[in-house]
């Protein structure tokens, strides 16, 4: 804790050193910074040591007690509490004293109780100042700080005029600003940052949700400082990437130094193997590729999900990601590939009745920042492999469900006569719930199910036989010839001689 210091003035020596042993003024929290013998010798003390406390005789030679505390109250160089001591009982310096913002006004000799009464009484007054300046300081560097980040987010800073121009005298003393970016922050690691003890003429800088920084005034500590804090946050685990923007001169072009600092940042993209901060000075300006031709390869990955070829899937995922970093592919391509396959993955799964929240995970990383091209493999890949472990699942279950045995028996019959009664009684379901199941679970009633088989039946012989068409309608399961026609024409837009007559010309 901080000692508050002291003078004591007194044009006689031995009162002067009675002062000095009237309290322990170390333990009391004091540091008798000047003892002083006459006014002239107090003022120019006080100028100088800049006390908290003055104590003074009233009565001095060429400068009274009085006197000095107007010439100190008109330099404004600091503003001391003053107690003063007398012989003299004269209220008309008492009144003098108290319109000075004397404290206190003690008569000579002091008694014990008095003196400690008062010197308790002015530790208070000057804990409570303290505290006051403590607050009205941190009030400052916060309305600082909240200028700086509106300054970088392009707010007006009409309603933060007198931080600007508290901004700009710190511009005509320094000789530029960095910005120091912290990129992807958690609130723990805010937490952190905010606890910091921070050089002068440095603010924390909350920018947005996720992202935080340093504004510098001194540009020289810049470097220093980042690897402090590249430093501390490695020691709580976090792999965050943090930058250092190009030098600015004015504190109002600190958008430039963020922007650099942040463009850094994409370095970590393809580097999570970084040991220290990236300074934009050293760093070459990283270029990515935009080519699309990666979306290829998920399509053949999709296959293999759906598939259920892991060891294939994994392949094709080595694959692409060796393309990303090969080519380096920009960021933003690479999530689109990424959300792509989340997305499919997804619709796959709710075509089986699974609604699925699996891709929240691979989502949050990839609106979180920062994330690197490592990071997204992993969480990708383990999304996938999840999404195929939930296929086959529902593969495995479906198997055994009686509307699954029984799309698999007009697989094999639809050629035959078929009700859905009669469908019903040999697999014990009312005809009415099948009915209704069957629909729910594929979209289509069961005999137009049935037609669909007929009808493929019939077209991969149109195009491959040269058999009759009322051959391949009766064969196929329709004892009417027009309704064949009927049904054939509706699933593909034409008549079976046309079908056939436009397959052979393809072959």
């Amino acid at each position: 804790m901080a000692m508050y210091k002291v003078v004591l003035a007194d044009d006689e020596l031995m009162a002067l050193e009675g002062l000095r042993l009237m309290a322990d003024w170390e333990e009391e929290g004091f540091e008798i910074c000047g003892m002083c013998e006459n006014g002239e010798e107090a003022l120019s003390r006080i100028l100088d040591c800049r006390p908290d406390l003055v104590i003074t005789d009233i009565r001095m030679p060429g400068m009274d007690g009085l006197e000095l505390i107007s010439r100190v109250r008109e330099a404004g160089v600091c503003d001391p509490l003053f107690v003063i001591l007398s012989g003299y009982g004269d209220f008309d310096y008492a009144r003098t004293a108290l319109r000075h913002g004397v404290r206190s006004y003690l008569l000579k000799p002091v008694m014990e109780p008095e003196w400690e009464a008062t010197l308790a009484k002015v530790q208070r007054e000057l804990n409570e100042r303290s505290l006051r300046k403590q607050q009205q300081s941190r009030m400052n560097e916060l309305l600082l700080s909240a200028a700086i980040a509106g300054s970088l987010r392009g707010e007006s800073l009409e309603a933060a005029d007198k931080e600007a121009a508290a901004l700009d005298r710190i511009d005509e003393q320094t000789p530029g600003w960095r910005y120091i970016h912290l990129e992807g922050v958690t609130e723990a690691d805010m937490q952190w940052c905010r606890s910091l003890e921070l050089p002068a003429g440095t603010w924390f800088i909350e920018l947005y949700a996720n992202q935080a920084g340093l504004a510098s005034a001194d540009p020289d500590q810049a470097g220093p400082l980042a690897r402090r804090i590249h430093a501390g946050l490695r020691s709580r685990g976090s792999r965050r990437p943090v930058t250092v923007g190009p030098q600015v001169r004015s504190w109002r072009e600190l958008a430039a130094s963020y922007a650099g600092a942040a463009d850094t940042a994409l370095r970590f993209f393809f580097h999570t193997d970084l040991d220290g901060p990236v300074d934009y000075a050293q760093s070459i300006p990283p270029s990515f590729s935009y080519d699309l031709g990666s979306f290829g390869i998920a399509d053949e990955l999709m296959a293999h999900v759906e598939c259920l070829r892991e060891e294939e899937a994994g392949e094709r995922m080595r694959r692409l990601f060796d393309r990303f970093r090969e080519e380096r592919t920009a960021p933003e391509v690479v999530y689109m590939v990424g959300i792509n396959l989340v997305l499919r993955s997804l619709e796959a799964l709710r075509e089986m009745g699974d609604s699925s929240d699996l891709g929240r995970d691979f989502i949050a990383l990839v609106r979180s920042e920062p994330k690197s091209l490592h990071a997204l493999e992993e969480s990708l890949h383990a999304f996938l492999l999840q999404v195929m472990r939930r296929i086959r699942d529902h593969r495995e279950q479906d198997s055994r469900h009686p509307l699954t045995q029984i799309e698999r028996y007009l697989q094999q019959h639809f050629r035959e006569p078929l009700t859905v009664k009669e469908l019903g009684e040999q697999f014990f379901i009312h005809p009415v719930y099948l009915g209704q199941a069957f629909i729910k679970k594929n979209g289509i009633s069961l005999l137009e199910y049935v037609h669909d088989l007929r009808i493929e039946e019939a077209k991969k012989r149109l195009g491959e036989s040269e058999e009759t068409i009322r051959l391949i309608a009766e064969e196929t399961g329709y004892q009417h010839y027009h309704h064949f026609l009927k049904e054939f024409e509706k699933r593909t837009g034409m008549k079976p001689a046309a079908y056939r007559q436009l397959q052979q010309s393809k072959g």
